[in-house]
């Protein structure tokens, strides 16, 4: 069964964005410098340093674009997260598969999560939305069992897009280890981008002047 998508541009996306203490402008920004970061890569490059370099700038982005809204650096199960001054709910950015943003097809996470997801998934498999309209809020006293979700993101080349959403993980296959099912997904519009290629100038050779002395017979 598909879990419900909200749609960009409707009221129920926004409800949804500001019940969670976000907006699509935040998310847009975020999602604009995780793709500068990714096209930083060259062909000279490692194979996946594109994918490490929108990584550290998706978790530097999340904490840079809110924390002027009082969100806070929140690091837990050697996680890197971000958390809003209500600590109701973490946001822990993460690759998807080709299928992010679109509809019609559940989305999974681009790499394998380690015990550390699996716990969080567990936890949020056992809590209720943030949104009372769609079910009964039974926000957690511990502090350490957060409702997380993922900001989801992938950089389709083909299509010259960016598609991300703000999903809830409930479910992860344990053939291999990525985040399969979603209580909920929050879309957000796809960024478009121009593809070049980064063309490679080699760094010209410093100039040495060299003295040449003859050798002088004593």
């Amino acid at each position: 069964m598909l879990s419900p998508v909200i749609q960009p541009d409707t009221f129920e996306h926004q409800h949804a964005l500001e019940s969670l203490g976000l907006t699509a402008g935040f998310l847009t920004e975020i999602g604009t410098r995780i793709l500068g970061a990714y096209h930083q890569a060259t062909p000279h490059d490692a194979s996946s340093a594109a994918g490490s370099y929108a990584y550290f700038a998706a978790v530097r982005a999340l904490r840079d674009v809110l924390s002027p809204q009082g969100w806070e650096p929140l690091r837990r199960y050697n996680l890197e997260m971000v958390t809003p001054p209500s600590r109701q709910i973490a946001v822990l950015p993460s690759s998807g598969d080709k299928y992010t943003g679109l509809d019609g097809i559940e989305p999974r996470t681009k790499n394998e999560k380690g015990n550390q997801t699996k716990e969080l998934v567990g936890i949020n498999r056992n809590q209720g939305f943030l949104f009372p309209e769609m079910e009964p809020v039974d926000l957690p006293a511990d502090p350490a069992k957060l409702q997380t979700w993922v900001f989801l993101y992938h950089v389709d080349s083909l299509l010259s897009e960016m598609r991300m959403e703000l999903a809830l993980p409930v479910h992860i296959d344990i053939t291999d280890s990525r985040v399969d099912q979603w209580k909920t997904r929050i879309k957000l519009p796809a960024i478009k981008f121009d593809h070049r290629p980064t063309p490679i100038s080699p760094e010209p050779a410093p100039e040495f002047d060299i003295e040449i002395r003859r050798k002088s017979n004593e």
